[in-house]
Parts: structure tokens; sequence; C-alpha cells
């Protein structure tokens, strides 16, 4: 699940200036605050990124975004490399853009991650239950634990069993020290994790036409569900949704957005095999690393021409053009290898 931040600038710019229309309630310290350092963030031209995840973190609080001490600890402590398995630089992991993470499926931007968090944060104490719909990466299940310690538990659900494996293991590599207090499942996020219900916090990564009513009925009473509601491809509005003592709802428009559509299981399987008709088969995989060992090769003959010796390791990766070539290369082997063992699964069964 994605929050369009660079291919939507144009749209999304727009909207933010509309922050805060009616709500029930006062709108939260908090969310103000953010609105409207993000609309500065957005006029210094979304200088986020970093080289390094401590890196990011510094520049999303210098620009406003990370406002509190708990949220900017769990920023510096959580990597996203991690949660981000083919990227062609070590620095493309701290982008502050949304990246692709397999299966057409997107690690949001850190910004809305921030965003998300500075929100929620004030409600995550140390025995809070967490629900995180469209878990996707992983990464947020992963803050959420951090900032539940140590007695808390969070629940992670995403449409993709293959997301949750990955995801899973992902957080096993991150933290293996909240691992165990984290559970990923597979299924509708529509319907929540019924099973591990009340909630004290929901958050849904994924935008709604409207509330899912079996979310809100997952939500404990006093507690808080962070969801963008609207049409896909469409102005949403970032909604926090409280449930009050007499099981109503409040609710509170933090600010305008656009996500990705939640998809239901039917609406999933159809996308999903629409996908894997355009996926690289295994002979295109080893088509295109064939070409880059090539690339290789040919640099490596040019150098030996121009300095009259065999080039060494610390040459090939101190050239920025070879440097993006290994990396590529690196990336290549991945995917081959991730395709030779959905091959063989695929045989087993």
């Amino acid at each position: 699940w994605g929050f369009c931040v660079r291919g939507q600038l144009k749209m999304v710019i727009p909207f933010l200036v509309r922050c805060f229309s009616t709500a029930k309630v006062k709108p939260h310290s908090v969310i103000k605050d953010i609105s409207s350092n993000l609309l500065v963030s957005v006029s210094m031209g979304w200088n986020n990124s970093g080289i390094s995840q401590q890196d990011l973190t510094n520049n999303l609080k210098r620009n406003g975004i990370i406002k509190s001490s708990r949220v900017e600890e769990v920023f510096a402590s959580i990597d996203r490399k991690f949660f981000i398995p083919d990227v062609a630089s070590a620095t493309q992991s701290y982008e502050d853009k949304p990246q692709p993470i397999g299966y057409g499926a997107t690690i949001s931007a850190p910004l809305m991650h921030a965003i998300c968090l500075e929100i929620l944060a004030p409600y995550v104490t140390s025995k809070t239950r967490v629900l995180d719909v469209g878990s996707g990466s992983g990464y947020l299940p992963a803050c959420f634990a951090f900032l539940n310690r140590p007695s808390g538990a969070v629940y992670g659900i995403d449409l993709l069993s293959e997301l949750v494996v990955n995801s899973t293991r992902c957080i096993q590599q991150a933290v293996p020290d909240l691992a165990h207090r984290i559970s990923l499942f597979a299924g509708d996020g529509f319907n929540g994790v019924p099973q591990h219900a009340p909630y004290d916090v929901i958050h849904v990564g994924a935008s709604c036409k409207s509330i899912p009513e079996a979310l809100f009925a997952q939500l404990k009473t006093g507690g808080c569900l962070l969801i963008p509601i609207g049409a896909s491809g469409q102005e949403q509005t970032l909604t926090l949704v409280q449930k009050i003592e007499d099981g109503s709802m409040e609710t509170q428009s933090v600010m305008s957005v656009i996500y990705s559509p939640m998809y239901t299981q039917a609406e999933s399987s159809m996308q999903q095999q629409q996908l894997r008709t355009v996926e690289p088969s295994l002979h295109e995989l080893t088509q295109q690393l064939s070409s880059l060992e090539g690339e290789v090769r040919n640099w490596q003959g040019a150098f030996k021409v121009q300095h009259g010796r065999v080039p060494r390791q610390l040459d090939m990766t101190s050239d920025s053009q070879m440097s993006e070539i290994l990396s590529s290369i690196r990336v290549a082997k991945q995917r081959i290898k991730r395709k030779e063992a959905e091959l063989l699964a695929g045989k087993s069964s």
C-alpha cells in the first residue's frame, strides 16, 4: 500500500491546503502541527530523503514532520533497508518516496509513515493492542511493536500471502527482539482480525470509500482508527476515528491524501492474476543478468586498456557507473533466486 508522493505531487499540494474540514471534535494539536508543517515540507521540495536511516530521521525532524521524541526514536531504530528487498543502491531505501516491494505493492514514503506515527503514538502505550490493516512490508508493525514495548501486541493483515511471508522474514531480520510480539495474517483487510480484537489502535494503510463496519466493531471503546476515506485515484481524507462510550464514532479530518485502494479478496485475486501475466520469466531475468555481466566485462576491458592493469574491487566500487551496474547485478541475482524458489515450490505442490 502506498501514499503517492512525487507522481501525484501537483494533485496533492492543492488538497493539502484544505486540511481540517468540518469535524465533530476539536482537531488534535499534533494533527494541526503536522498538517501545517507538511505544507512547509512541500514548499521545500520534499527535502526529507537521506543517505541512512539516521539521516532520513534527522531530515524529517528538521523539516518539522517528526516532532516527538518517541517517534524520533522509533524512526531512527527501525531501518527501512530491511523492508525493501530489491533496491538498486543502498541509499535508495532512504528516499522520501514509495518503493516497490513486489506483487504490485509498495512501502509508503517515510513522510507518510512519520505522519501516521505522530498521530497514533499518543494512543500507543506499553500494553496497547494494535492492528495494522494492509501491513505490506511489515515496517509499521515493527514500529508499533517498538512503541508498545515491553508487553503490547501487534497484529497485521494483508491480502497477499506472499507479502505476509516476506514481511515476517523482514521483521525477524530487522527487529528480532520485537518479532515475538508481532503476528501477521493473510486475509481480507475489510474483515480485520476478529480473533484478537478488541484493539486500542487500528491503522489502515489503504483507502476505503467508507469506514469498514467490521474494523470499527473491533475497535475498543476509547480506541482510535486512522484511515484514508475516499474513492480510488481521487482526493481522499486521512481520517481519525474514535469510539466513544456509547459505541458511536467521532471523526476528525486530518489532511487530504492519495492512497492506493484497499481490495477485497476477489479484487486482489484478479489483480494478481493480471500482474503475473507481465512478470518477467526466469529466462528473461537470466538474460538481464547476462547483459549486466557483459557490461562489467566491457568496463573491465576499457579500464585495462586505459590503466595498463586489471581493475581492483575498489576501482569498480568507486566508479559511479560501475557501482550502479554491480547493484543491479545483486538485485537481478536476488530476483532469479526468488523466481527459482517459486518455480520449485510450484512443482512440489
